[in-house]
């Protein structure tokens, strides 16, 4: 008892003790991946589309139906086997099977099969959309992480900096090199550099908190990054217009897939509409048998001979007396058991027939779903074209952002580069005063 107490008393210290798992930016796309619900959700999508697109195709199949049915009737009835009417309690047992065939409808179920399988194309294509958005924003607020990580770094540098400016600065007003205003313009120095090191550490934790919530991670469980070794290139994005960049992301985006795809299907669905109009065929097929407990005993015929016998007379003349044939009689003279298996071979019936269905008034029903049908259609028109000018807009946009971000990465390189020049020639001429 005493050993368990000393490990759960111990087991927080070891579990602080363990170094922290840094994440990289692939473990966070990946892990995001597999918890977001807008992807779980399009997978679900895609697989009731996989469904419907199967039923599609499982409706240009014959059906086929067998069913059996038995009971017991009670008082006057009739009997299934005879048509008799009886005033027994008997049993029946029935079998059925029947099966139909669609011949013709218009092409409305190949055009349904057409009309499923594009919008499961469509799915899958919404699905390789959910998953690049999400991609995009885990990198995009990744790369928010390390800004704001490296924004930190920068404040604690400068802090650090005006500190020891400010102890140098101490010194020489005690020296009397220097004055007390300095001094003072220092150490207001160092409080804005203290609060701009607070703010960073503000504006960091907030970039964590975003990126965990991306990944459904709780606020309150330790999270770190590894920062990856990132490459300019300083002439990729200019080598293309923003045009070009729109005509590659017309044939590779996935939002363009699904509403092209959109489209096909919602055409697919105006034909399978506009074939209801059309007559339909189909070929029908049943079979029934049967068997009752009143047909259990089966009559059992026999023949007897009756010997000729006089009839009567011809002509009233005596001795020319007519007699009839000999002839055998047919009669029951007996009943055998009528058991299950030969009345239902017994009663066997079937059918085979084609029907033919012309559609003429049913409520407008056809005509108002071929509407909607051709609805649906131009809808799916405006929204492919709404989405190309969506996506050439953010391209346009971002083209612009790139651009502006390289500029604006030359000039703060160069900057940088003036201000560790700077930066040198102060801290040769704090080095060579006087130390005090």
């Amino acid at each position: 008892m005493r050993s368990l107490f000393v490990l759960f008393t111990l087991l927080p210290f070891l579990a602080f003790s363990q170094p922290l798992k840094k994440w990289s930016l692939e473990e966070c796309v990946d892990y995001a991946k597999q918890k977001n619900l807008d992807i779980k959700r399009s997978r679900l999508n895609v697989e009731s589309s996989k469904a419907n697109y199967d039923q599609a195709v499982w409706d240009q199949i014959p059906t086929l139906n067998i069913g059996a049915s038995g009971g017991t009737n009670f008082g006057r009835n009739i009997d299934p086997t005879t048509n008799r009417f009886i005033n027994q309690s008997i049993t029946t047992v029935g079998v059925t099977a029947s099966s139909s065939v669609l011949i013709y409808n218009g092409f409305t179920v190949r055009n349904n099969i057409k009309r499923n399988k594009a919008s499961l194309n469509a799915s899958l294509a919404d699905l390789q959309k959910a998953e690049n958005d999400l991609m995009l924003n885990v990198v995009s607020q990744f790369l928010v992480v390390v800004f704001n990580r490296e924004l930190l770094e920068v404040q604690k540098l400068q802090l650090d900096n005006s500190k020891e400016q400010l102890e140098r600065l101490e010194k020489m007003v005690e020296a009397g090199a220097s004055r007390v205003s300095d001094e003072l313009n220092q150490k207001s120095q160092v409080a804005t550099n203290e609060l701009n090191v607070v703010t960073a550490e503000n504006n960091l934790a907030l970039a964590i908190l975003g990126l965990k919530q991306m990944m459904l991670i709780p606020a309150d469980e330790p999270f770190d990054i590894e920062i990856p070794d990132f490459e300019v290139d300083e002439n990729r994005i200019l080598n293309e217009t923003s045009s070009q960049i729109y005509n590659v992301a017309l044939s590779t985006m996935p939002e363009i897939k699904s509403v092209e795809i959109g489209e096909e299907s919602a055409i697919m669905g105006e034909k399978a509409a506009k074939g209801r109009f059309q007559p339909s065929l189909t070929a029908n097929f049943s079979f029934n048998t049967n068997y009752s407990s009143a047909s259990q005993d089966r009559p059992i015929f026999g023949s007897a001979t009756v010997p000729p016998s006089a009839i009567g007379t011809v002509n009233n003349i005596p001795g020319d007396t007519v007699y009839s044939f000999t002839q055998d009689i047919i009669t029951q003279i007996g009943s055998d058991p009528n058991p299950l298996s030969d009345q239902l071979t017994e009663n066997r019936n079937g059918f085979v027939g084609l029907r033919l269905n012309i559609p003429i008034l049913n409520n407008r029903q056809t005509r108002l779903n071929y509407q909607q049908a051709r609805i649906s259609r131009d809808n799916a028109t405006i929204q492919k074209k709404d989405v190309e000018m969506g996506l050439r807009q953010t391209i346009e946009q971002a083209y612009l952002d790139a651009v502006a971000a390289e500029k604006t990465y030359h000039s703060r390189r160069d900057q940088v580069e003036a201000l560790e020049e700077s930066f040198r020639v102060v801290e040769k001429q704090y080095t060579q005063l006087p130390a005090f």
